[in-house]
């Protein structure tokens, strides 16, 4: 705190240089600290210099996993410099780390806007792997199920039969594409409008609740 007490006094005396050098230093030194962290980030954001401030955010990151404000400036910080596909992988660890909150949600969703859904390139078509689900009110798993996933499919496809809840949402969060079809008790219908709209040559199917364990990623 002493560091980042001398980089305000250099930020008052008009020395940007010498303060931002000191609030850097404070805040490598404590960053679960809330005036020090909060400093540092508030500099970086006046001086338009995210770029500088990136790998800083990422290491505390590292070192307090579960530390939800930090994670969130990191994010934060990916978003300024239109990393948005970095951005969207820590919005989703987010989710599972620290759960689904309203404005959590919007900030996901409009990120999300920017990169779109997953999509499977016609050109390199081969070998790649489409997820089909129907969902119906799973926002209680979902998180999960899409978070041990993501790394191995190209594509998601949610078919929803009647969600009230977030389960739309948190779908598209993840990169899904989602269909609406209204469930009328037949079961194979579902099923079969969600692989008429996969388009790769491989197609996973999971219920909400399960989810791929990380070491049988490469099976």
């Amino acid at each position: 705190e002493a560091y980042t007490n001398l980089g305000v006094l250099y930020w008052s005396m008009d020395k940007k240089d010498e303060a931002l050098q000191y609030l850097k230093k404070g805040f490598i030194l404590s960053p679960t600290v809330p005036d020090v962290r909060s400093l540092y980030y508030s500099v970086i954001s006046s001086l338009g210099i995210f770029s500088d401030a990136e790998a800083d955010f990422q290491e505390a990151c590292r070192l307090h996993p579960n530390h939800k404000n930090l994670a969130f400036l990191y994010i934060d910080i990916l978003i300024q410099q239109g990393k948005f596909d970095l951005a969207m992988i820590k919005i989703e660890d987010a989710l599972v780390l620290f759960g689904l909150d309203e404005g959590t949600l919007n900030a996901a969703l409009a990120v999300r806007g920017k990169t779109g859904p997953l999509q499977i390139d016609k050109a390199s078509k081969k070998n790649t792997l489409s997820l089909c689900m129907i969902v119906k009110n799973e926002e209680r798993y979902l998180v999960e199920c899409l978070k041990s996933i993501r790394d191995v499919v190209d594509e998601i496809i949610i078919v929803d039969t009647g969600s009230t809840d977030k389960t739309k949402d948190i779908a598209t969060i993840f990169g899904a594409k989602v269909f609406d079809f209204p469930w009328t008790g037949d079961f194979a219908a579902a099923r079969n409008h969600s692989l008429d709209q996969a388009t790769g040559n491989w197609i996973l199917v999971l219920d909400a609740d399960e989810v791929i364990c990380p070491r049988d990623h490469s099976s």
